[in-house]
């Protein structure tokens, strides 16, 4: 870290991953600031730095003892331990402590049992949701095997789960398939005579009468962006995977414009965006979504693009440059196994170069500050 680069920082002032302090007052409550910033995005504590951005400076003796409570706070009071980065950079005659504290994709808690998250500037307390959040993604739990409170016996759409299990095991007798709840909880979709999430979103009849943001939220814009009022075309669907999938490529493909390949009049038509490329795309949505953030899959059509925005930033240490060249991590683990029988997808972590090879000019915008991976594709001739 240089002078420099460190009074960029301190001229943007303080915000959800920048932190200044004039001295460490608590070492609890630095304790805290630290854990908030490994279970968020990260974050840079300075310290010798006032709120009003002033540079305050730390003494020779202030800075000897701060790293060496930094080093017991990083390995004994907080749980898993931290590696934390820390440097002593001189801006204009004066000693500023910097401490760089990295998302470990693991959730971490204080010696006293708390888990701490950002909020804006400040930290607070992990809700139960956001607990659930950070244990699935350290992988510890997953949201798709959580049970609900749908009746196998009341809501199994039987056509569907036949035809999967033709396509899994053809070798079951009519009296092994007469036992669902069985069955499905073999397959890790059920809990007792329940679906778990990852059942109901594949063989249920009304998934989104238990889970209503489970849906796929369809409009195809007048314009360039959604802040005008008028719309050509709009659809909420709703169902489980197999139909969101059909019915949401269905309202994409009648609103795209088809081209004709040829001046022969009985010639095939070709669709503007490759179909394969948003096939690969949704399918992706409607698998990788982060179950824990309450919204829909949205599919948003403008005269010159087309957007799938799917809730959840990419997973983990995921980047838009990894996932281009084929690195791949399951969010959903059971969801991912059921859909390689239901959906046109392999599961092989092979999808995102198949869109980009089908339509080059994509874009992919992994956004975590508002959690949401978004691709998007220019329609033909108008980006």
């Amino acid at each position: 870290m240089t002078a420099e680069k460190l009074q960029e920082i301190i001229q943007k002032g303080e915000d959800s991953r920048i932190e200044f302090k004039e001295k460490i007052s608590s070492f609890d409550s630095l304790r805290d600031e630290m854990i908030a910033f490994a279970n968020g995005l990260g974050g840079e504590i300075l310290i010798g730095v006032s709120d009003q951005q002033e540079i305050i400076g730390l003494s020779q003796e202030d800075i000897g003892e701060y790293q060496r409570e930094l080093s017991n706070i990083a390995r004994d009071k907080i749980k898993p331990s931290l590696d934390i980065e820390t440097a002593n950079v001189l801006v204009g005659g004066k000693t500023i402590l910097y401490i760089k504290v990295s998302n470990t994709h693991r959730p971490h808690q204080s010696d006293k049992g708390i888990f701490w998250v950002r909020q804006g500037a400040s930290k607070r307390k992990a809700s139960v949701e956001e607990l659930a959040r950070l244990f699935a993604k350290g992988d510890l739990i997953h949201i798709d095997e959580r049970p609900t409170q749908a009746l196998i016996d009341k809501e199994l759409d039987r056509t569907s789960f036949y035809l999967y299990l033709d396509k899994r095991d053809s070798e079951l007798g009519s009296d092994e398939r007469q036992n669902h709840s069985l069955l499905l909880s073999n397959l890790n979709l059920a809990h007792g005579e329940c679906f778990n999430v990852a059942g109901l979103l594949a063989f249920a009849q009304s998934p989104q009468k238990y889970k209503p943001l489970l849906g796929v939220q369809c409009c195809y814009f007048d314009g360039l962006d959604s802040s005008g009022s008028e719309f050509v075309d709009k659809e909420d669907v709703s169902g489980n995977l197999e139909i969101l999938y059909k019915n949401t490529m269905r309202f994409i493909e009648r609103n795209l414009a088809k081209k004709q390949m040829s001046s022969e009049f009985n010639n095939n038509s070709k669709l503007e965006i490759d179909p394969v490329a948003i096939q690969e795309s949704l399918v992706n949505a409607l698998v990788h979504r982060d179950l824990y953030i309450q919204s829909t899959i949205k599919i948003f059509l403008y005269n010159d693009r087309l957007e799938i925005i799917t809730p959840g930033s990419l997973a983990n240490h995921l980047s838009v440059e990894k996932i281009k060249h084929g690195t791949s991590i399951i969010r959903n683990q059971t969801l991912h196994q059921i859909a390689q029988k239901i959906l046109p997808y392999s599961g092989l972590g092979t999808g995102i170069k198949r869109i980009l090879k089908q339509e080059p000019s994509v874009q992919f915008e992994n956004n975590e500050e508002m959690d949401t991976f978004t691709t998007i594709f220019y329609r033909s001739g108008r980006k």
